[in-house]
This record gives C-alpha cells, sequence and structure tokens, in this order.
C-alpha cells in the first residue's frame, strides 16, 4: 500500500476519531450540567427515595445515551452558536487550494485519544459483564430455598421469582432481567423474624425492574471510566435505589424499625454480590440506617397478596381479598406482614 493512498485513509480515519471525541465530550458535559440539575432537585426537594433514584437514573441514561428527545434548544446549539456567531463585519475565506492543507489537520492524536478511550471502556464493560455471568452462571447452580421461604415471596406477588440460597459469605441480592432470582444467604433461614424483611427488599428489586436501570448503569459507568461525576451519580443511584426497596419492605411488613436496622447493618458485614441489585451494599448505608430509623415513608403499598392467617387476631391486614390458608404462624405473626 503506497504513501498516497494510505494518507487519506489515515485523515479519514483521525477524522471519525475526532467527531467521536467531540460527541463524548458534548454528551459529557451535557450529562454534567443534567447531574447538578439533579443534585439542586434532590436536595433541595425532598423527594421520596424512589423518585430520587429516578432522577440519577435519567442522569446515567443521558451519559448511556447519545440520543435524547427532540428539544427546541440544547446545550449543543448553544455552543453551535457561539462557535459560528454570524458577524456582518468579518467574514472568513477559506481559499480552494488550502484544501489539502486543511485536511491534513486531521492530527493521529484523535486516534490515539480515540483508541484509549475504546480500550478502557472494553476493559471496564468487559469485567462487569463478566462479573454478571459468574454471579448469574452461580444463581442457576444454587439449591431451591425452603419451601417456607418460596411461600413467602409467592405470597407477595402472582408471578414469583426463583429463591435459592446462595454463598454464606455474600449477601442478599437478584440476579437476572427476564427470569429474575433471588439469592440469599443461609444465615437468613435461621431466623425468621429478619428472613421476611430480607425477601420483600430483594422482591422490591424485583417489582421495580432493578436490573434494566442496573444494565444502564454499566454502560454510563463504562463508557466515561474516566470521569467522575458519572460515579457519583452511579454511587447516588444505588444508595436510592435501596433506601426505595428499604421503604417498601417496612411498608409491607410489621418489621420493627430497630430490627430492620440491624439487618442492614447484619447484611453489611457480608460481601456484595459484584453484580446485581444487593441489600448488603455498604454505600451509604449510614443514611439508609438514619431513614429507617426515621419517621415512616409517606408511600404506600399498592397491593399484596398475602395468605391471610386467622388466628393472628388482626397482625396480619391486607387491602385485597385474603385467601383462607394458614402460612406465617411459624414466623413470628407480629413481626411480619402487616400493611398499613
Amino acid at each position: 500500500m503506497t504513501g498516497t493512498t494510505l494518507g487519506p485513509m489515515v485523515d479519514a480515519a483521525s477524522s471519525a476519531a475526532r467527531a467521536l471525541v467531540e460527541t463524548l465530550v458534548m454528551i459529557g458535559a451535557q450529562g454534567t450540567a443534567i447531574a447538578v440539575l439533579a443534585l439542586v432537585v434532590v436536595r433541595g426537594g425532598r423527594l421520596r427515595p424512589g423518585w430520587q433514584a429516578a432522577v440519577w437514573l435519567i442522569v446515567l441514561a443521558k451519559f448511556a445515551l447519545p440520543w435524547g428527545p427532540a428539544l427546541p434548544w440544547s446545550l449543543a446549539d448553544v455552543i453551535a452558536a457561539l462557535r459560528h456567531h454570524p458577524d456582518a463585519g468579518s467574514t472568513i475565506v477559506v481559499a480552494v487550494g488550502d484544501t489539502r492543507a486543511v485536511a491534513s489537520h486531521a492530527s493521529p492524536v484523535w486516534l490515539i485519544v480515540a483508541a484509549v478511550w475504546l480500550t478502557g471502556t472494553c476493559i471496564v464493560l468487559g469485567r462487569s459483564l463478566l462479573a454478571v455471568v459468574r454471579v448469574a452462571r452461580a444463581a442457576q447452580q444454587a439449591q431451591p430455598a425452603p419451601l417456607l421461604a418460596r411461600r413467602i415471596v409467592a405470597s407477595f406477588t402472582r408471578r414469583p421469582p426463583r429463591l435459592v440460597v446462595g454463598d454464606p459469605a455474600i449477601g442478599p441480592h437478584v440476579v437476572g432481567i427476564l427470569r429474575p432470582i433471588i439469592v440469599i444467604p443461609p444465615a437468613l433461614l435461621a431466623e425468621p423474624a429478619l428472613l421476611c424483611p430480607a425477601l420483600l427488599h430483594e422482591l422490591a428489586h424485583v417489582r421495580r425492574r432493578d436490573a434494566l436501570a442496573r444494565l444502564v448503569q454499566l454502560v454510563a459507568v463504562a463508557m466515561f471510566f474516566f470521569w467522575p461525576i458519572v460515579r457519583i451519580a452511579s454511587r447516588r443511584l444505588d444508595v436510592a435505589r435501596e433506601a426505595a426497596c428499604d421503604a417498601w419492605a417496612l411498608a409491607a411488613s410489621e418489621v420493627p424499625r430497630p430490627a430492620y436496622a440491624r439487618l442492614l447493618v447484619r447484611m453489611a458485614e457480608l460481601q456484595c454480590a459484584p453484580a446485581g441489585s444487593a441489600m448488603a451494599a455498604r454505600h451509604g448505608l449510614d443514611a439508609r440506617v438514619a431513614a429507617v430509623l426515621g419517621p415512616p415513608a409517606r408511600g404506600r403499598v399498592r397491593r399484596a397478596f398475602l395468605w391471610r392467617d386467622s388466628s393472628v387476631d388482626g397482625n396480619v391486614r391486607v387491602n385485597s381479598v385474603p385467601t383462607p390458608t394458614s402460612l406465617f404462624t411459624s414466623i413470628v405473626p407480629p413481626v411480619c406482614l402487616t400493611i398499613p
């Protein structure tokens, strides 16, 4: 291949690399602006955890997706207007003979920058996907949970996810998008009073479709592995998501708040699953415990499909039509399964 044919190819590749880098810079600038706005909204709006998680998910989606809804104006339009501001008193003229010289300005440096970004993105995304595969494979090979635990989950949803017993050193977590699997450590089976709220916490992840949000999260962090704003937004999404599931678990059960706070601390002592939504996440543990011990959340559980034990004198109250089956007699009824 001669230099006359190699030169245009290098120039074309450099131009494409430059366009890619400029697109990333634009996406990063827009995402950063939205992240700052989200921080103001979250701190000043007193939003519930579920809404906070939605706000931070929008921020990360902006970093992960190069497109968005059409708006009458955008940050790109403002920058373009500043770059190409019309001025009647000055005109830029480029001679035809200088076209080749201008094209030669497509420096190979853009190729290097794009290659570094692509390499870093592939490494971060590849490690995350490998972690997801390992966790999913371990969950598929795990032993099914006892019947009592499976009935607890089935009593709260018409399509219960699969429930298995995983590694004793790893806290409860959810794996999978289309067919979610709830994985719990064996230690929870020995404490029925804590098993119920732990299962409800993980079931909240399934109901909220947090696995899809986690996928957007992984892509955004991989694409902008070099930008700390993305990691801060990802961390805040983790905390808000876990707090939202805490609030749902507390609303759907009668577990005392100090007992639930103790459950959070005990689960934080275990290892967090490398992929998936996990109750054992240590991020924001102090804030989660403070929220649990604070005033009750304003949200209500819309529906619950519970088994009713008529011998519990009203300790189990449901908002739907009860089914005449006694299930929770052996699970300390005053601790579990009351919906205000």
